[in-house]
């Protein structure tokens, strides 16, 4: 099997971090990226869970939540 580089950038303290967590483990940055990337083929998906904010949150979400309000409080002349 031949085998292609691939180039990487990333945060210099974030990866010196890692680098340190990976050798106490015995592995390297090359082993580890590997090991995922094999996972994710094999199951089709991350190997860990990714998830987003919680949408109620989201700027578009909060944007509507105001509008039905200021609608509902029009439609009922509620003074504020």
């Amino acid at each position: 099997m031949s085998k292609k580089s691939i180039n990487l950038r990333v945060d210099e303290e974030l990866k010196s971090k890692a680098e340190i967590i990976l050798s106490e483990m015995g592995l390297n940055m090359s082993s580890t990226l590997n090991k995922f990337l094999q996972q994710m083929v094999n199951e089709k998906a991350f190997p860990f869970v990714v998830e987003a904010a919680d949408p109620f949150f989201s700027k578009s979400n909060q944007n509507l939540i105001e509008s039905r309000l200021s609608n509902y409080d029009n439609d009922r002349k509620v003074v504020k």
